[in-house]
């Protein structure tokens, strides 16, 4: 299969150096609210927001969109864009509610690109909405690109828009493979922090405060929990399987608590090219905004020094203390519908530990009874999104009942 990123003339072609007009889901969010200054610190005012998306934070919604002239906005709590519609009658913009929304956001006709920043599976029909009206696609959601990655890749090649991605291992995956075919490729090494746990033995008893206490990224609350779980690196991995046409045994990963290099590239020749930067989002989030150019950010852009990568260390996970990395491994190599389910369980094993409900160390039995129980419904098809859904919401039913059984 060749790499997506073969196609660079004819991306650059859709994608100009500088989108006009953004839409922006999931804008209240913690990379939401990163890709708002993202855009407001490069020069030139060379973003537009045309619309953006929240689930259920109406107030902070309506002061991004009076600040940035916005034409439209969804909040897809039904609710919440009541109580925004109340609280303020003569809003300048349009509101717009609910899943259908969220969809009708992404796919406006003659729009520029959709920056998907939205936390879970809610967020794959609006992605396929977005490519399907031509809208390049800025990919931050990470769950949807687990469930239905293969969908999306598929869709964004048989109409040739561009699928970039934003997560700062996938960014620099794409950057290091820019131009070249996938079978030029020996292996590809994702790297992780190892989380707050990495030195920790014992995890039974791990608050939800010392769980999101993150010793690198500020990162929201479930997708810091995948970090301590090394759960987040398990994603990835299928993450880029689909997004790279890679096969399970070309990707790998590596503890490296310094986070100074985000991924590694091993060519067919053996040599490795390798991606650093800063340990901040601005940074793909810039890279995914301006592509194919690379413009500076604001006064603040962190840049390295030697220093900062002298002491540089890598190791390999200890999947034993963290078997949520083999769980996510066992769910890529058996392909089918296994993402979507080792998806949809993992959402709601980290819902129930942050709600106080399981401990820590019970997520990932809660994810591999989820796996057990659906065992018999995971060869279906991933190209389906029907199927997906049914997938999603067999395995959310199966994880909620694991959970139940192991509540404190």
């Amino acid at each position: 299969m060749k790499n997506p990123i073969k196609n660079k003339p004819d991306i650059e072609k859709r994608l100009p150096g500088t989108p006009a007009r953004l839409t922006v889901l999931g804008s209240t969010g913690s990379i939401g609210v990163k890709v708002l200054e993202t855009a407001r610190e490069l020069p030139g005012g060379r973003v537009e927001i045309e619309s953006l998306a929240a689930r259920t934070n109406w107030r902070l919604l309506k002061e991004q969109a009076v600040r940035r002239g916005t034409m439209a906005v969804c909040l897809s709590n039904p609710a919440a864009a009541r109580a925004l519609a109340r609280a303020f009658p003569g809003a300048p913009f349009k509101i717009l509610e609910g899943a259908q929304g969220l969809e009708t956001l992404a796919s406006a006709p003659g729009g520029g690109p959709v920056f998907n920043a939205i936390a879970g599976i809610d967020g794959l029909r609006p992605s396929l909405a977005a490519l399907r009206a031509l809208r390049p696609l800025l990919m931050a959601n990470k769950e949807s690109l687990v469930a239905g990655g293969r969908l999306l890749r598929a869709e964004a090649d048989l109409l040739r828009v561009p699928l970039i991605p934003v997560d700062s291992e996938h960014s620099a995956i794409f950057q290091c493979l820019s131009g070249r075919d996938a079978s030029e490729v020996r292996r590809v090494v994702i790297t992780a922090s190892g989380g707050p746990f990495l030195k920790r033995r014992n995890v039974r008893g791990a608050t939800p405060a010392q769980a999101t206490a993150h010793p690198v990224w500020p990162m929201g609350p479930k997708v810091s929990v995948d970090s301590a779980t090394l759960m987040n690196k398990g994603l990835e991995l299928i993450e880029a399987a689909h997004l790279f046409g890679l096969a399970p045994e070309k990707l790998s990963v590596a503890i490296h608590p310094q986070c100074v290099v985000h991924a590694m590239v091993e060519l067919a020749d053996g040599s490795i090219i390798a991606h650093l930067a800063p340990a901040d989002m601005k940074t793909p989030i810039r890279y995914a905004l301006t592509y194919p150019e690379r413009l500076p950010g604001g006064d603040q852009t962190p840049s390295l020094s030697l220093s900062d990568i002298s002491g540089m260390t890598f190791a390999e996970p200890d999947e034993k203390r963290f078997p949520c990395l083999t769980l996510a491994r066992a769910a890529l190599a058996r392909g089918g519908l296994a993402p979507a389910a080792l998806n949809a369980a993992d959402e709601v094993a980290v819902s129930f530990f942050l709600s106080g409900k399981i401990d820590f160390a019970d997520i990932p039995s809660v994810i591999e009874k989820t796996m057990s129980a659906v065992d018999d419904q995971l060869d279906g098809d991933p190209m389906s999104l029907e199927e997906i859904m049914e997938m999603d919401a067999a395995a959310r039913k199966a994880a909620k009942s694991a959970a139940r059984a192991a509540a404190l």
